[in-house]
């Protein structure tokens, strides 16, 4: 019988081990998704982590969503006197939670559908504060409240609005008594909302203040974790980079000298390419060019011995030579005669030296045939 009630006391604890570690699973996969900003975990569909609290007839359950619903973490009961382990364990829940949300019984809650002029819709807090005594047995200093638009009656220009009230003395008494046993609650919300609903801050019977500040708090603490990992990112991925900096730049001097080198190997096949074309230009010049020793043979044998040059100039293919003669016009026939010369004309009017009474000319002539290129 004692070998039973081992076994049985066996698959107990390690039934509530297997609950804890399943829980701290879900919280530790949640962790990363915790660390993002409410903006970037509204684009990605990323659920916040909420811790909810249940009450039923005095005992707390610590709940947390999951994909497949609800799954209780710890339970204990409110009028119990906590140690001090208990109340870390706690704390620890609560510290990886982003809310701590009481699922507030209903027979705690006043709820009333209320008929408004449509014009108040846009300041249904002040309105309702102030028709509080009418339509509940309590005033507005007395309870904690939410409100919510349930239809509309244009016809009417009506509002009807759903009033959900707890007076203080309830909500301000479970508070405390959560907070003893180590849980600070963040929002409070009807315990028949939807999960999906749960995260509406629209929904919290809390005061705002509170839990407003609370959120800001998260939401700042979410921010500083999210932006040091995004750092920490940054910083590993500049070292890679720099990393790869650095290689370059050993690289890069490995090759300057080569690059030097062939630089100067470049310019000097330049160079030598400009000298090869100065060369061939100027032996080109030299074959196309008549010789002067050609042109004075060939002159020589044309004029006449009653006609002398005074001077003789040689540009390009074109001759022009200057003297006296005695007969100038008979020139230009004898010039143009010659296989060397052609189109033959006086450059200038043909002048009588009154000293020597002859005729002085200047021809130009243009140089054609084999000899012209100095080949003969």
């Amino acid at each position: 019988m004692s070998d039973e009630n081992t076994n049985v006391d066996t698959r107990s604890y390690l039934d509530e081990v297997a609950e804890s570690v399943k829980g701290f699973w879900h919280w530790w996969t949640g962790e990363l998704a915790g660390l993002m900003p409410t903006v970037l975990r509204s684009q990605f569909k990323v659920q916040s982590k909420a811790l909810l609290i249940a009450i039923d007839n005095g005992v707390c359950y610590l709940k947390t969503k999951s994909p497949q619903g609800l799954e209780l973490l710890a339970e204990f009961n409110l009028d119990d006197d906590p140690d001090y382990n208990e109340i870390e364990q706690r704390k620890t829940l609560a510290g990886m939670a982003d809310q701590m949300v009481l699922l507030l019984p209903s027979h705690y809650i006043l709820r009333k559908t209320v008929i408004l002029p449509q014009a108040t819709a846009s300041k249904l807090d002040d309105v309702l504060k102030f028709e509080m005594d009418r339509n509940t047995p309590f005033k507005a200093e007395e309870v904690y409240f939410i409100h919510e638009i349930i239809s509309r009656d244009p016809a009417q220009h009506k509002i009807h609005v759903e009033l959900t009230i707890v007076t203080q003395d309830v909500l301000d008494g479970l508070l405390n008594r959560l907070a003893a046993q180590g849980i600070k609650v963040t929002n409070v919300v009807p315990e028949s909302l939807n999960l999906t609903e749960i995260d509406n801050p629209v929904k919290n019977l809390l005061p705002r203040e509170d839990g407003a500040d609370h959120r800001i708090r998260a939401e700042r603490q979410r921010q500083q974790k999210f932006w040091l990992l995004l750092v920490l990112i940054v910083l590993v991925a500049l070292g890679g980079l720099y990393q790869r900096y650095q290689r370059v730049e050993s690289l890069t001097r490995e090759i300057e000298e080569p690059r030097a080198l062939a630089m100067q190997a470049k310019k000097l096949r330049t160079e030598l390419e400009q000298l090869q074309e100065s060369r061939q230009f100027l032996v080109n010049r030299k074959q196309t060019a008549p010789s002067a020793l050609l042109l004075l043979n060939e002159l020589t044998g044309i004029i006449p011995d009653n006609t002398w040059l005074t001077r003789l100039f040689v540009k390009d293919q074109e001759i022009t030579f200057q003297g006296e003669s005695t007969s100038a016009s008979a020139l230009i026939g004898l010039v143009e005669e010659s296989t060397m010369f052609h189109d033959v004309r006086f450059s200038s009017p043909v002048t009588i030296n009154p000293r020597s009474q002859k005729e002085h000319f200047s021809i130009t002539a243009k140089l054609q045939g084999p000899l012209a290129g100095g080949a003969q």
